[in-house]
């Protein structure tokens, strides 16, 4: 019997890299965000198999000190009561000061 060796790595279809995802569908798009490293990023599609080329804006960069500057993880897009809310994980650069923070936005675009 002859077995094929499995493929020692995946390439993701979508996004080349972004871990953390999340996805939410508001009025005939998704909106899409993962943890870059360095600041808060959505994707605007309306599908996402074109998650590679769907227009994408930097909606919030951290401060260059404080207490949410540093380690911005896994962020969550929501639409709640006519706002939209990115809630996002960060700190000052020790993993003991981590915390949830929340951003607000009332336009009817997240963008």
């Amino acid at each position: 019997m002859t077995t094929a060796a499995a493929p020692a790595t995946f390439t993701n279809p979508l996004l080349p890299s972004g871990a953390d995802p999340w996805t939410i569908y508001h009025d005939g798009y998704y909106y899409y965000t993962h943890t870059t490293g360095g600041n808060l990023t959505l994707w605007k599609t309306k599908s996402l198999a074109e998650l590679k080329t769907a227009e994408k804006k930097v909606v919030w960069t951290p401060p260059a000190t404080g207490p949410n500057s540093r380690e911005i993880w896994a962020p969550e897009l929501h639409y709640l009561q006519g706002k939209w809310y990115i809630y996002y994980s960060a700190d000052a650069g020790t993993n003991q000061t981590h915390r949830v923070w929340v951003l607000e936005n009332s336009s009817p675009n997240p963008l």
